[in-house]
Order: C-alpha cells, then sequence, then structure tokens
C-alpha cells in the first residue's frame, strides 16, 4: 500500500520482476512474469503488451510470486545439497584413503576450511595456501608426537616428508592447471621455483623431482634427455643464426662488388676447356 514502507528485498524483488516484465514486452519471456499466464505459439510481443496491459488480476499475481519464490528457495537448496555432497564425497574419499597429507587436495576449499577449523588454525587464503598450513601443522603434531615415542629428531624428520607417487598423484597431473598443480605440490609440501610468478612447468618439475629422489638412475635419464632436447634447441638457434648472417655477408649478385665480377669470371674463364676458334 502506499501508506507501507517498502524493505530493501522488497525493492529488489520489484526491481527483478520490472525488468521481466520488460522482457516479456519484447517477447523474451513465453510466460508473463506477473501471473504466469503462457503466450500461444503464435503470439508475440503485441499480445504480451496487451496481456501486461490487462493483468490485474491481484490473486492470480499472488499465487504465481509464491509459486517463483518457492521454486527459487527450491532450486538454491538443491545447489547447495549437490554442492555438500560433493564436498562429503570429496572428504570421504580422502578419508577411505588414509587421510593422509599427499592426498589433501582431493578435498574442496571448503572441506579444508573445515579442516582448519578442527586444528583451530588461520582458514583463510586460497586452496594451495589451506593445504601448506594443514600440512605444516599436521606435520609439526607428528613432530611432537614422535619426539614424545622417543624415535629422536630422524624419525620425527621423516614424518615431515612425502615423497609423490603414481597413488598420491593424480593420472592427469600433466593436463592440471596451475592452480591445481600447486594444490597437489603443497600437499607433498613441495616448494617450487617461481613463487608468485610460477608457471606450470616450475610446479611439474619440483613434482617429478621429488618423485624420481630416490631412483638416481631415472633421474638422470630426466636430466640427460632435457640436457639433449636443450642442445638440440641451441643448435637449431645457432644455424639458423649462422644462415642468417651468411646471407647477409653474401648478398645479392647485384649487390657483389665489381672486382669480385671480375675474379669470378677471370676463373671460370680458365677453368673452361671450351675453345670457340677450335
Amino acid at each position: 500500500g502506499k501508506g507501507g514502507g517498502k524493505s530493501e528485498g522488497g525493492n529488489e524483488d520489484d526491481d527483478a520482476l520490472a525488468e521481466e516484465v520488460k522482457a516479456f514486452k519484447h517477447g523474451l519471456l513465453d510466460a508473463c512474469p506477473r501471473c504466469g499466464f503462457s503466450l500461444g505459439k503464435r503470439d508475440g510481443a503485441d499480445q504480451a503488451v496487451e496481456h501486461i496491459t490487462e493483468c490485474k488480476d491481484a490473486k492470480k499475481i499472488a499465487v504465481h510470486q509464491r509459486k517463483k519464490a518457492l521454486d527459487a528457495n527450491v532450486a538454491t537448496e538443491r545447489k547447495a545439497r549437490e554442492g555438500l555432497q560433493d564436498q562429503v564425497s570429496g572428504t570421504s574419499t580422502w578419508s577411505f584413503l588414509g587421510g593422509d597429507n599427499e592426498n589433501l587436495w582431493m578435498l574442496s576449499v571448503e572441506a579444508l576450511k573445515k579442516q582448519c577449523a578442527d586444528y583451530k588454525i588461520d582458514e583463510t587464503g586460497e586452496k594451495n595456501t589451506l593445504i601448506a598450513r594443514l600440512v605444516r601443522h599436521r606435520n609439526s603434531l607428528d613432530s611432537s608426537r614422535m619426539l614424545g615415542a622417543g624415535e629422536g629428531e630422524d624419525g620425527a624428520r621423516k614424518g615431515k616428508t612425502s615423497m609423490p607417487t603414481r597413488h598420491t598423484l593424480p593420472s592427469n597431473l600433466d593436463e592440471l592447471d596451475l592452480t591445481q598443480l600447486k594444490s597437489v605440490a603443497a600437499s607433498h609440501g613441495i616448494e617450487w621455483s617461481g613463487g608468485e610468478n610460477a608457471v606450470r612447468k616450475n610446479v611439474i618439475d619440483a613434482i617429478n623431482r621429488e618423485r624420481f629422489r630416490d631412483e638416481p638412475q631415472l633421474r638422470l635419464t630426466m636430466t640427460e634427455e632435457n640436457k639433449e632436447a636443450d642442445e638440440i634447441k641451441t643448435k637449431k638457434k645457432k644455424a639458423q643464426a649462422g644462415s642468417k648472417r651468411a646471407a647477409l655477408d653474401s648478398g645479392s649478385d647485384d649487390d657483389e662488388p665489381i672486382v669480385s665480377k671480375k675474379s669470378k669470371k677471370a676463373k671460370s674463364d680458365e677453368d673452361s676447356d671450351f675453345d670457340p676458334d677450335a
């Protein structure tokens, strides 16, 4: 009514409804956003405008608006439920695999924040930041337990390392984007070069170094392959540069000095066995 004030939410709803009415008038919606009346297959903008002009049945309008609000709530709840299911699924898989640090990359950001909350540590930051924080905290707890159990500092130190294996790495490692790779590396406590300017190669190389650290022959092979590839690239670049320099030095025949042309002609005459007077 005119005397009653409208809430901010009410104003937003009114604005949204006004936009929907405008779209309906232009033939962009098949049903009236006020009462839900559906246009015929052959109806267009003219019929829509005509309907809106006559759409004044308060009861029909109220019923349709309640239905729209209910549908919106159902959609929101469904989305939240699906998100929760994904979170529970990821957490269940992680727990089933032993709940180890190296598999923390499987958890969603929300699940990681919950883990941080359970440990009473900072819950802010991106996914790889949350993982790194959890890894450090969980490792510190493991180290304390090992020291308390009399395993000594060497045993505690071993608890801080986690070698990536085919069981702890995603099968599509080479297809992951930079953010996903950072999460996997952080789960294994692996630091990569490049800092904030790191690219995918920096993170993949760091993971592979740790992955093959106990297989020196394989690491050597990989290093040699990389070195050989670099050498081939260098040789190609040098060859291309040499070709360019040779082309610049030689130039075209038109640019060749006259003395050089005469020398070539004289040499050509000396080398020729053809005698025109014979």
